[in-house]
């Protein structure tokens, strides 16, 4: 049986409380009464309210400066202000200071009972998107106490909320989508799409269809209509992981559409307006990309409104220990694997490598020595033994036993030979994927004996 929804009504007039109890009692709400801003403070901050029905001329304080207070406590709770005839331009301020609604006196049974609840359907909204918001906020949480992450944790809190385009920078596996999408979902977007395209991984000649969509016939196998990444991004979050791959072509047409917010399809004479916020991110350095022409410097200005950099793993080595937990979590449950514990020694390892791949390494790294550890608790012996196949020039080697070394490279053939078939054989997709350089993943290929069937 559903909870009955709590309405709290703040009044100086005891008849007026009582009235608008009764009646609301008789529609199946629960009522709470105040009289002072004082009480309905007392009572926003020991109960769950679902809508306040507040006076905006009471002792003391007026219904401007309560609403403040109750917000400080419980920001998205739904406010309906009582206003006198003649009043109205009060009302009209609290309004643009976060009311949801107003409602004149002498009150009308009907207009307060809709306006309820109206208010109340926004604040289930508004609680399931803030649930939401949180539980991405949890499952793509910035982690480490350096002074790099510091950084890009103050920044994300302050430019998610401004509607401005933002340019991620870094290497690979650093986490340039993480910080997308944290930005995305601590945005007032948050609940709408948050669309991603990897530039790097459609070819050329589809990219651009890709982004804007195309009619059918615009080309040989367009046999349908197909909407793009930016349609689909629309009222949301477009994210552009690695834009400096994209030609100049691509890069004219992207900016014609941020400068606009409008577009056309491959083959329409349609014009689209979207409006989006647009997220791009680099390992690349674009500043020497638009010397060597290969990068305009118009769009670059456009994209570069402000850029969060993300430090590589191996300049932030004091967040490995806190990583290393993290992630054991999530793979652990991911995989439903017996929760594991590290001892100190065991983090030794992890602070010795270089970590190339950052922190993507750093995940596939665990996932692999997770799944094959025996017990609870994960020694230093069984880490190092990871370990023991990368070069000096990323870690020290150390012997382990050829059983343990064995398994292991059976594991890397299978998981490696399943992400190739997945990319279609594409290796620089696959070590990007994998978290590795591609060079170093030619070399394991040919290491393990791996071949295309």
């Amino acid at each position: 049986m559903e909870t009955a929804k709590r309405i709290l009504i703040v009044d100086d007039e005891k008849r007026i409380r009582n009235t608008l109890s009764n009646i609301l009692n008789l529609k199946n709400y629960e009522t709470i009464t105040a009289e002072n801003g004082m009480e309905a403070v007392k009572h926003i901050s020991s109960k769950s309210i679902d809508v306040v029905l507040l006076d905006f001329v009471l002792p003391e304080q007026n219904g401007l400066q309560i609403m403040e207070d109750i917000h400080k406590i419980n920001r998205i709770v739904p406010i309906i202000i009582m206003t006198a005839y003649g009043s109205v331009p009060n009302a009209v301020e609290a309004i643009k200071k976060g009311a949801y609604d107003f409602v004149e006196k002498p009150l009308d049974a009907d207009k307060i009972l809709v306006t309820i609840k109206n208010a109340i359907d926004k604040h289930t909204l508004s609680r399931e998107n803030e649930i939401l918001r949180q539980n991405i906020l949890e499952h793509y949480k910035m982690v480490g106490d350096s002074i790099g992450m510091r950084k890009v944790s103050y920044q994300i809190k302050h430019l998610a909320p401004r509607d401005t385009t933002v340019l991620i920078t870094g290497e690979s596996g650093t986490g340039k989508e993480l910080v997308a999408r944290s930005l995305h979902s601590m945005s007032l977007r948050v609940g709408k799409p948050f669309v991603k395209v990897n530039c790097a991984a459609i070819p050329n000649d589809l990219i651009e269809s890709e982004l804007f969509g195309h009619k059918r016939g615009a080309f040989t196998g367009a046999h349908q209509d197909q909407m793009g990444k930016f349609e689909a991004a629309n009222n949301g979050t477009l994210f552009l992981d690695e834009i400096g791959e994209l030609n100049t072509n691509v890069q004219s047409k992207l900016l014609q559409a941020l400068e606009d917010k409008k577009f056309y399809r491959l083959g329409d004479v349609k014009e689209i307006s979207v409006d989006i916020r647009l997220i791009s991110a680099t390992n690349k350095n674009l500043t020497e990309e638009i010397e060597n022409g290969n990068f305009r410097r118009d769009l670059y200005f456009r994209l570069n409104a402000t850029t969060i950099h993300i430090p590589p793993l191996r300049d932030r080595i004091e967040d490995i220990p806190k990583l290393v937990r993290f992630l054991t979590e999530n793979i652990c449950e991911e995989l439903s694997l017996p929760n594991k514990i590290f001892n100190s020694d065991a983090l030794h390892p992890f602070i010795t490598y270089s970590w190339p791949g950052n922190v993507r390494e750093l995940k596939n790294k665990l996932r692999e020595m997770l799944i094959y550890h025996q017990g609870e608790v994960v020694t230093g012996e069984y880490v190092q033994s990871w370990f023991n196949n990368v070069t000096t020039e990323h870690s020290v080697q150390i012997d382990n036993s050829s059983s343990l070394r064995q398994a292991r490279e059976n594991f890397e053939r299978e998981y490696i030979h399943k992400i190739l078939i997945a990319n279609n054989w594409n290796v620089p997709s696959t070590a990007e994927e994998l978290g590795i350089e591609r060079t170093n993943l030619y070399r394991k290929i040919k290491q393990l004996g791996i071949e295309k069937l």
